[in-house]
Formats: C-alpha cells, structure tokens, sequence
C-alpha cells in the first residue's frame, strides 16, 4: 500500500481518457494533471493514477512548487476560483481540512432547469463510496486526517494502527544561524484523546507480512476494495 495515507474510491467501467493541464515537477520523475475535475498524480514512466482532489469541485492548472515538494492549483466551488496548496506527499502538514471539508459537505436544496434536470446544491458534494487506507507509517496531519475521518463517519478504516507522533512544532532560530524546533500545540479528538503516542486505529486491521511485496501482495488494499465493493453492491 502507499507509504503514507490514501483514500480509495472505486470508479466503475471507467477510462482515463483526455487529461488536461499536466504539470511536470522539477526533476522530472512525477505528472500531476486534471481529469474529471479532480487532480491526478502518476510517474512520468508510467503507473496506477492517484486521486489528490477527491469531490465533486471543479480543479484545475496545478503547478509544482521550484523544489517539488508543494503543488499549487485553482479549486472552483459554487462561486469563482480559489487558490489551494498542498505538499506533495503527505507525511505531515495541514491538508487535512482541505481534503475533509470536500468529502464531508451535504447536500442542502435542489435546483431545477427549464429541460427538467435536476442539480443538488452545492455542487461539490461527494457521493461515491470512500474507504480509508492507514499503515504505521502515517504522521503528523496522515493521522490528524484519519481521527477526524473516523469522527465524521466518512467511511471504512483499513490498515494499520497510526505512528502516534502527532504534535504541532514551532521554529526556534538562533544567532549563529542554527536552529532548532519544540512542541507547541497537541492534537486531540473531541472525546479529549491525545493522538501524541496512542495513533489512530483501523476499522478493520489488516496486518502486511514480511514477504508479501516480494510476491506482489498488498492485502490492505485488498480489503480496502472489498469494502468499496460492499457499499456499493448495498
């Protein structure tokens, strides 16, 4: 499975057809691009597409940051476009309330043409089933996302128990040029448990043993399709 944090969705009978507005990061190696209105990231070589935006919001124009580690995009909800950052990968930082506030809105009020059709309001809702890939190695922000994930009842938790290294820093910069970091702020659920040391677990607990990605095995995701697949067929 991923190293760090993932969410699944199952898009059924579904090609990747006509991608737009391909970014190349600076090294070369990784492609980000538009497809369905969301963003889509994959090796240059080639590989399995990964949803970074998953919603029904409209994204657009992402842009790598000069050192690769930042992707910049335009996000467009039900007025104009906004402007968005997030790390490229997500070992830690604060994607989370970007990522959750799409996958958790709601649905308030309809809207009707003059042809009939029908609209839910807002428009970037999300509909489709969602499960969660976790492993040991998520922290930071990868397990401040699955705590409020599992708080927000957003879906099916598969993996691993979290690292439980979850604390907010803060930059200390000395005379000489050096510098150093201490804690600042902790993170907490809202029944006050202190994810610093005790993580986030799984749903289901799917345990990877030693050998299996020397034989191709990833039993998490696995699971995590079997789970997808279950709400669907509900």
């Amino acid at each position: 499975m991923p190293v760090f944090l993932s969410v699944l969705t199952v898009i059924v009978s579904a090609e990747l057809t006509d991608p737009r507005y391909p970014a190349v990061n600076h090294d070369g190696s990784q492609i980000v691009f538009c497809w369905r209105g969301a963003l889509w990231s994959t090796g240059t070589e080639g590989g399995i597409p990964r949803c970074l935006t998953p919603g029904d919001c409209e994204n657009r124009y992402p842009e790598f940051s000069s050192d690769g580690e930042w992707i910049a995009f335009t996000g467009y909800g039900t007025g104009g476009g906004d402007v968005y950052v997030m790390p490229d990968e997500d070992g830690g930082g604060s994607t989370h309330d970007l990522i959750l506030s799409s996958l958790s809105r709601e649905s308030y009020a309809m809207s009707m043409d003059r042809s009939g059709e029908v609209s839910l309001e807002p428009l970037g809702v999300y509909r489709e089933p969602l499960v969660l890939l976790i492993n040991e190695q998520c922290y930071s922000d990868a397990e401040v996302f699955p705590a409020a994930w599992k708080e927000l009842e957003l879906g099916p938790v598969v993996g691993n128990t979290t690292y439980g290294a979850v604390i907010g820093t803060v930059d200390v910069q000395l005379f000489d040029g050096t510098g150093f970091r201490l804690p600042e702020t902790g993170w907490y659920t809202l029944n006050g448990n202190n994810l610093e040391n005790s993580g986030v677990t799984p749903d289901i607990t799917v345990v990877e043993m030693p050998l299996d990605a020397d034989r191709g095995l990833d039993r998490q995701l696995e699971r995590a399709v079997e789970s997808a697949l279950e709400q669907i067929e509900r």
